[in-house]
């Protein structure tokens, strides 16, 4: 589920990556993953589908303080506004506030989806079925 304000970001190829929190089963490159949101009130209403994606890349992602440590990488400077940028946001200041907003506690521990922007998608699949 999107939020409908990453709904436009996502179509538009500006947004290619969400982060999720760790579950049961770990997402796999390759996978193909139903974009959705509410179309009213959440949980009281209908989800919509508006884009599927195949993932490309999945991996650990922890975000901290400090900044998001990627596969145990921590990122610094512009390398963590890189980081919110590619998520949607204007600057990592942004993107933390969201996870602490919506966290009960940091770090938060998930995983890092990455995907190919949406027209490239569409682009692949003409060509592969001509």
């Amino acid at each position: 589920m999107f939020k409908e304000r990453f709904k436009d970001l996502i179509l538009a190829g500006k947004k290619c990556t969400t982060i999720r929190p760790r579950g049961k089963h770990r997402p796999q490159p390759g996978e193909a993953r139903s974009l959705r949101v509410w179309t009213g009130r959440p949980y009281r209403s209908p989800q919509a589908v508006f884009a599927t994606v195949v993932l490309r890349e999945v991996v650990d992602v922890e975000i901290t303080e400090d900044g998001p440590l990627v596969d145990g990488i921590q990122l610094t400077g512009m390398e963590r506004n890189r980081f919110a940028w590619d998520d949607g946001f204007e600057a990592w200041e942004d993107l933390l506030e969201w996870f602490q907003a919506r966290e009960e506690r940091l770090p938060f521990e998930g995983y890092l989806l990455r995907w190919d922007p949406i027209q490239e998608q569409r682009e692949a699949l003409t060509r592969g079925g001509e």
